[in-house]
Parts: C-alpha cells; structure tokens; sequence
C-alpha cells in the first residue's frame, strides 16, 4: 500500500474512520486557535473581519491532501467555527 500524503492516509479512495477522526481534530483546533486571532482583529465600528486566516488553513489543507479529506476538513472548521463563535476567548 503506497502513503501519499500523511501516514494515516491510505492511497486508496476513501479514509479510514478513525484516519478521518485524526485529521478532523487537528485541523479543529488549528481553525479556532486562528478564528480567535481573527475574531480579536475584528474592527470595533463595523465587526468585520480583517481578514480570516482560518480560511487558509482549510484551504491549504485541502490543497496539501486532496479532495478525498473534504469531509474531516468540513466537519473540523464546522466544529471550530461553532466554538469559537459560542465561546470566544479574550486575549490579554
């Protein structure tokens, strides 16, 4: 069985579950550390964002491994964008 990518990801069509639960988790918490930074650059008049750095932590994850991790990458940032807006952190 030939590795591309990762070593938790098989060169076959789909994920493994548990290979989908060990992507989903990382990228979870990479998307809300960075929603964070970026819900702390919100500008205070409007509360747009700057800019989105979470955007391209998924995107880049999406480009490095492929359409076959959409679901883990999907269910991670849907996660981490639930939390971060539930729970925003203040940085001091």
């Amino acid at each position: 069985m030939q590795v591309s990518g990762a070593a938790f990801l098989p060169d076959d069509r789909r994920l493994s579950w548990i290979g989908s639960i060990a992507l989903a988790i990382p990228v979870s918490v990479a998307y809300f550390l960075a929603a964070q930074l970026s819900l702390e650059l919100l500008t205070k008049p409007d509360g747009v964002a700057v800019f989105w750095p979470a955007a391209g932590i998924s995107s880049g994850i999406l480009i490095a491994l492929g359409p076959r991790v959409r679901l883990p990458v999907t269910v991670g940032v849907v996660i981490a964008t639930t939390a971060a807006r539930a729970a925003p952190v203040k940085f001091p």
